[in-house]
């Protein structure tokens, strides 16, 4: 799978390992490890997870650093986004 992130393609190959995470409450997501191409905005900032929904594995792909992942987990813990959702 070719995806287009910050106007540069990043592939996701066709046998990536996708891990589910779930909160508990049904609502999930996956997860797996991609190489950003040294052309992306984000190259060289460690490593890097495609994100998607866990219902719709064909739909929208994001892209987000383990550095962005790990503050958005800590601000779910933190309670950050209360009353947001």
């Amino acid at each position: 799978m070719i995806i287009m992130n910050r106007g540069v393609a990043v592939i996701i190959p066709d046998d990536a390992e996708w891990r589910r995470y779930t909160n508990g409450g049904g609502n999930c997501v996956d997860m797996t490890p991609v190489s950003l191409p040294p052309d992306h905005p984000k190259h060289g900032r460690g490593r890097a997870v495609a994100l998607r929904d866990s219902e719709d594995p064909d739909g929208p792909v994001l892209i987000f650093t383990g550095s962005e992942v790990r503050f958005f987990g800590r601000g779910i813990e933190d309670g950050a986004f209360e009353g947001l959702i």
